[in-house]
């Protein structure tokens, strides 16, 4: 429970109210080299990273593969636990797919949520609902955020590599 409280995600919580959403986490385990999560896939849970290290990558429009000689995905980031990650948040909210691939890069422990198992906890205590709710759009601001910013350096570095040529 201690490595929970570390996760912005659960930022105010009792520990009543954290010890209401680990009984809806499960334990799985993932060989190194395998997928967690799919890019493209329906997302149905949330994953928190327990142990091991994990690369996200987001997959390459056909016809760029070159760019990376071997890979059809780029890699994002990587993380471990000192990280305290979390993933698949957005299928919580949303039956849509997977925005991104993650993948164990060590053996990897994580704890998992479904959406249906935390949208009947969120409606059985409407204030425990409302802080994860809350940290949640948080997170998702703050992901947004560093998104746009991604947006904004490559636009510049590719405005730069053009008025070059």
């Amino acid at each position: 429970m201690d490595f929970l409280k570390k996760i912005d995600l659960f930022k105010g919580l009792t520990d009543e109210e954290l010890k209401k959403f680990i009984k809806i986490t499960k334990e799985k385990k993932f060989s190194a080299g395998e997928y967690i999560i799919r890019e493209g896939e329906v997302g149905t849970s949330i994953f928190i990273l327990k142990e091991g290290e994990v690369e996200v990558s987001k997959n390459l429009y056909p016809g760029f593969e070159s760019c990376l000689l071997t890979s059809q995905e780029k890699i994002l980031t990587r993380l471990g636990p000192k990280d305290h990650p979390i993933f698949g948040e957005i299928s919580l909210l949303d039956e849509g797919v997977r925005t991104a691939n993650t993948i164990a890069v060590t053996e990897c422990t994580l704890l998992y949520v479904n959406r249906k198992d935390f949208l009947q906890l969120i409606n059985r205590d409407k204030q425990l609902g409302f802080k994860l709710i809350f940290n949640l759009g948080k997170l998702l601001c703050s992901r947004l955020r560093k998104a746009d910013d991604d947006t904004v350096k490559l636009s510049t570095a590719l405005c730069l590599a053009l008025s070059k040529q």
